[in-house]
């Protein structure tokens, strides 16, 4: 049996863009002064460290499950 390169879907650009959008839906009750990047707000480093980590599982849980099904 031929074994086909495993791939990775895009899993982790749609956490990205679902964090986006909730992120969209906030600011209007923040009531930053400027943008949130500019800020010196604690969600924004919160938000860093949640792509980063949604990034890294929304790659890493399909591999897993490919790999669970080939065996």
């Amino acid at each position: 049996m031929d074994r086909q390169p495993v791939r990775f879907g895009g899993g982790g650009l749609v956490a990205v863009a679902l964090i986006g959008m909730a992120v969209e839906a906030m600011l209007p009750y923040l009531h930053l002064e400027g943008s949130l990047a500019s800020s010196q707000h604690p969600l924004k480093y919160v938000l860093v460290a949640a792509i980063a980590i949604c990034m890294v599982l929304g790659s890493w849980l399909p591999l897993l499950a490919v790999n669970r099904f080939r065996h």
